[in-house]
């Protein structure tokens, strides 16, 4: 989508968003939605760019995301490929948790009618299962110090969001969707928002994608390939080896500069498997969880007449 930026002049930009949440599968279905000839994927899936303030919104919290894309002409260069035939997007999972921060940048930069036309695909999965993957999406990388049943205490949680350096720490509160969705449904055309659940990706993959197609008004007839497993998380088996993989070093920039990204994200994944193995919740600790969520999960089957009661099993 083509829009007017001041000091940018005109900018090509997203003409829809993955929006989170984190661990829902979103980088699955980034990958399928790419793989479509009339949808262009930029390198980076998550520039986590409207999660940013701008300098306007006073108070906003500023997360600490490193790589982050900040700058909206570098922002604009990772669309610039996109085909005149062709469809963009993203996908930053930070977006769904950031919505007092993404929406009005969003209706910021995008001109009233361009916002309109924008879509969004929001995907859920069980709160209790993505406050778990999430926190060993940081423990992988060696980025979590504290134990699951500490990091989940509300007294944590919230001096870690008044840090603000630690905010998508919150493994709990990323979990609310009820509020977050409603933000969204509030702010863009109701139509215009497509939600999944992780369960339906899971268990009917390309029936899910195939209707992802048909929302976007893409060829719903594409077949993309399905049978990856992207974005693993687990306890890492060997914290040294893992240190090495994630520091800085010129070695890395230079195997970085030599090899695709997509070769790179193919190793990614099978490092991941080697290095990283499946460990179960407490079951007193996924008793906790599932009474913290009860309201949540009531009301978000109502507002998606969904049943979600196996949920709270």
């Amino acid at each position: 989508m083509d829009v007017q930026s001041e000091g940018c002049g005109a900018l090509r930009l997203p003409d829809f968003f993955i929006l989170g949440a984190a661990k829902g599968g979103t980088s699955s279905l980034f990958r399928y939605l790419g793989e479509h000839p009339g949808i262009f994927a930029p390198a980076e899936k998550e520039p986590w760019f409207f999660s940013f303030p701008t300098p306007e919104m006073d108070g906003a919290p500023v997360p600490n995301l490193s790589g982050a894309v900040t700058d909206i002409a570098d922002y604009a260069r990772l669309f610039a490929d996109c085909g005149d035939d062709q469809i963009t997007f993203e996908a930053s999972p930070s977006y769904l948790f950031t919505p007092d921060v993404t929406i009005p940048k969003l209706k910021a930069v995008y001109t009233p009618g361009a916002a309109d036309r924008l879509k969004f695909f929001i995907l859920l999965r069980n709160p209790v299962d993505r406050a778990w993957s999430m926190y060993w999406t940081f423990g992988r990388v060696l980025l979590e110090d504290r134990e699951f049943e500490d990091a989940i205490r509300p007294e944590v949680i919230e001096a870690r969001r008044r840090d603000g350096q630690k905010l998508f720490f919150d493994y709990i509160g990323a979990g609310r969707y009820c509020a977050q969705i409603r933000a969204y449904q509030e702010a863009f055309p109701r139509e215009n928002i497509r939600i999944i659940l992780f369960d339906d990706l899971i268990r009917d993959t390309a029936r899910v994608v195939r209707e992802c197609y048909e929302f976007l008004g893409v060829d719903p007839d594409f077949t993309p390939d399905t049978g990856t497993v992207y974005n693993f998380s687990g306890k890492p088996k060997h914290r040294g080896l893992i240190r090495m993989l994630t520091a800085d070093s010129p070695l890395k920039s230079a195997f970085k500069s030599l090899v695709s990204v997509e070769r790179r994200r193919q190793l990614k994944r099978l490092i991941g498997k080697r290095v990283l193995e499946k460990t179960q919740m407490k079951p007193e600790t996924r008793r906790q969880l599932i009474e913290t969520y009860r309201d949540e999960i009531l009301e978000l089957q109502d507002m998606l007449g969904r049943d979600l009661t196996h949920w709270l099993r």
